[in-house]
């Protein structure tokens, strides 16, 4: 299906429903850039002033799946609004495609929203319009001809596999389906950034990974940069390529999600990661867990698996080598970004010497283990 809705003059920006323009490579010049971006909301009625997003400094990659997580309160919300400039930055700058967001006027604001596509939680269609209607709004508030409309609307719901459902309304659609259509209305006016707020939450598991499957399909064929803001921590293995974790309005952590996952620094990635990448203990082992080895009969390691090293048969060559029985307390080995990565969590006899001798053949094995504690 081609999607190209137009042939740009040669001094005109190219605009493109699919396909990333002409196959060029990526600009270094990132799409959206934060540059030390405060935003602090004043004092109102008794309460104190909020420092809602705190320094904040990232740039997000043109074509990029880019993922914004933290828990409520973090700042996801404020850090979308200043992107689509709904609210400005106290300090710092906001830019998209080296423009600042806060320079612009009421009518560069509007051009820029036009190239901002927006996916909500809870879907935000208009219960009155049909799934063509909703999709078509966009456009009709732009002024496109009645005719463009139609076939770029029908193009839409295709892609969002919804050309059957195109007269029917809300009420009538799954919640799968009103994401569906958000998606596509979030298409209409061929956005360059997506912003997909907790876009996903609302749904349930089958659907999530439907609609995250969609999302990494619209950023293959159009090269639509999306940025995706969630608590899901699921949500970000599952389809981005970075990640940013909020914690009280600054930015804990950044980098590539496979490496943020195999090896978190803060303590908030930690507990954001646990649920997902195999590293929360069960709670039987919890309650026994202490750091005092005095009495204990076993010791408690983590081996993380990542990359290649994923696939050594590690328990084999520590049994084999240290003449000891192995006991596996917990484990799970998962794939991140089509990149293997676990996390097994065995217990050895409590001798200093085994243990010792453990952690020097896992490491020289291109492994990562941490002793965790010690039983009885």
């Amino acid at each position: 299906m081609n999607m190209l809705v137009e042939r740009p003059t040669a001094d005109a920006e190219p605009v493109f429903l699919s396909g990333r323009p002409n196959h060029e490579p990526a600009r270094a010049e990132p799409t959206i850039r934060f540059e030390a971006v405060s935003k602090i909301y004043p004092a109102r009625k008794g309460d104190p002033a909020v420092m809602a997003l705190d320094r904040v400094s990232l740039d997000v990659a043109p074509g990029a799946v880019y993922g914004i997580i933290g828990r409520s309160g973090a700042g996801k919300s404020t850090l979308v609004r200043v992107i689509n400039g709904l609210e400005f930055p106290t300090n710092g700058r906001v830019s998209i495609d080296g423009v600042d967001v806060a320079s612009l006027d009421g009518r560069g604001l509007r051009t820029l929203r036009r190239r901002i596509g927006m996916i909500f939680q809870h879907f935000n269609l208009l219960s009155s319009r049909t799934a063509f209607a909703n999709v078509a709004l966009p456009l009709e508030l732009a002024g496109t001809p009645t005719e463009q409309i139609r076939t770029r609307v029908a193009e839409l719901l295709d892609l969002v596999g919804l050309s059957d459902k195109a007269g029917r309304y809300p009420a009538e659609l799954s919640g799968g389906q009103k994401q569906r259509v958000g998606i596509a209305r979030a298409l209409a006016t061929e956005p360059k950034v997506l912003l997909s707020d907790e876009a996903t939450s609302a749904l349930d598991p089958e659907t999530t990974e439907q609609i995250l499957d969609l999302l990494k399909h619209v950023n293959a064929l159009t090269g639509v940069t999306i940025v995706l803001i969630t608590h899901q921590m699921s949500v970000i293995k599952s389809i981005c390529d970075r990640v940013a974790v909020l914690e009280a309005g600054r930015v804990v952590e950044e980098g590539p999600v496979y490496g943020v996952f195999a090896h978190p620094r803060s303590e908030t990635t930690r507990r954001l990661v646990s649920s997902v990448n195999g590293a929360t203990l069960p709670q039987d082992l919890v309650a026994r867990l202490r750091t005092d080895p005095e009495g204990a009969t076993q010791t408690v390691l983590r081996i993380v698996f990542t990359g290649v090293q994923a696939g050594e048969p590690i328990l084999s060559r520590l049994s084999r080598s240290l003449d000891i029985e192995i006991n596996i307390m917990a484990g799970r080995i998962d794939e991140i970004g089509r990149a293997p990565f676990g996390n097994l969590v065995i217990a050895l006899p409590a001798k200093d010497e085994i243990v010792a001798a453990a952690v020097a053949l896992v490491r020289s094995n291109g492994l990562d283990i941490e002793v965790l504690g010690h039983v009885s």
